[in-house]
């Protein structure tokens, strides 16, 4: 408005319009010019805008490609992630199944572990009992050859018996039968008759002791060897005892020495079974006394016991074979001594001294002769 009035004046005075135009233009010009400038950095950065655009479309073309060609992939990759996961699943199913499969199979291994268990404790079981089996076995088995050792041991001391009782028997038989042919045929006088008679009660009363032994022997293992308990005078039946054996002892020149106390007191026994004992004892003694020797009997007692003792005068009995004395059949040596006997005698005097619930010893020692002691209860 300024301007319009400087320029109306202007042109009243005619003079300064055109300086003023000139001046107006001028600036103008300098305007436009910076106008132009400003449009053509402006194009020119519209230009770059557009190239950068452009670069910024292909850039994006690219990237939409790109994602295009991403977007299949993931879109294949999802594909395969749905087969993944199908296969994930399928797996998963498996491995459960697997797995429960595992869990019974663990469970039957563990069945299986307690079965193999419980065998195997009953195989150990077994297997002691095998053991113990096998010990006892061998156990029977030694017991068996033990046995069957003694078996044979006792065979042959039967085998021995038998041979020592025909000799025993038959040697007595010839001499009474001989006696007896010389006393019929008169050849012998009447002072030797009787000579001969003693020679044959004597024989027949060995014999007799012989049978005797072996009968009562079969009755003790038959169990019908049974004690007939009745007071018994033990003076009295060691002297008839003696008696029996006195012509025997003469023809030996044995001695006989009874030491028993008048006051000795009766037993309670079997008096054939105790006499049978005491008879076993007394000949034992003869049979290892030799000619000339002495026989001892003697006895004690106290309030409960009584105690009878034969002592012989021979060559004693060895060390090694006292175990063996009562046993059936056995026979003894002493010192190079043979008797001929049937190994009965100690084991049925043993056996009778058990049924009266007393006891039977022997001492010995070696050139001094031994002792036979019987103990028996007073009742």
């Amino acid at each position: 408005m300024v301007r319009s009035l400087t320029v109306g004046q202007n042109a009243q005075n005619g003079v300064t319009v055109s300086e003023d135009m000139h001046e107006v233009l001028s600036e103008t010009k300098s305007a436009l010019r910076a106008r132009t400038m400003e449009r053509d950095g402006a194009l020119k950065e519209l230009k770059d805008r557009s190239v950068e655009l452009g670069i910024t479309k292909c850039e994006l073309a690219a990237a939409t490609t790109q994602l295009e060609l991403a977007s299949k992939s993931l879109e294949s990759n999802q594909k395969d992630l749905k087969v993944s996961q199908l296969a994930l699943e399928d797996g998963k199913i498996e491995l459960q199944n697997r797995h429960a499969a595992l869990v019974e199979r663990s469970a039957q291994l563990a069945s299986s572990a307690l079965e193999l268990s419980r065998m195997t404790a009953e195989i150990v079981l077994l297997n002691e009992l095998f053991e113990s089996k096998t010990i006892e076995l061998e156990k029977r088995n030694i017991q068996l050859i033990k046995t069957n050792d003694e078996l044979n041991e006792l065979l042959r001391q039967r085998d021995d018996f038998v041979s020592s009782l025909t000799h025993d028997l038959k040697n007595p038989l010839i001499g009474v039968n001989r006696i007896l042919e010389a006393l019929i045929s008169g050849a012998v006088n009447t002072e030797e008759q009787t000579h001969l008679l003693q020679q044959i009660h004597s024989s027949n009363n060995f014999m007799l002791h012989m049978i005797w032994n072996l009968l009562d022997t079969y009755k003790h293992h038959s169990g019908a060897l049974v004690p007939q308990l009745k007071p018994v005078n033990l003076l009295a039946l060691l002297h008839a005892i003696l008696a029996e054996f006195s012509f025997h002892m003469a023809s030996k020149r044995q001695s006989a020495k009874l030491e028993i106390p008048a006051s000795f007191p009766d037993v309670q026994a079997d008096m054939i079974l105790l006499r049978r004992a005491l008879f076993n004892l007394v000949d034992n003694a003869i049979k290892f006394t030799p000619e000339g020797g002495c026989i001892e009997v003697f006895g004690e007692f106290d309030s409960t016991m009584v105690r009878l003792s034969v002592r012989d005068s021979g060559k004693g009995i060895p060390f090694e074979q006292r175990e063996k004395l009562f046993e059936q059949f056995w026979q003894g040596k002493r010192g190079g001594d043979n008797q001929i006997g049937t190994g009965l005698g100690l084991y049925l005097t043993k056996n009778i001294v058990d049924l009266h619930g007393g006891s039977l010893e022997c001492s010995s020692t070696d050139g001094e002769g031994a002792t036979f002691s019987i103990s028996l209860p007073r009742r």
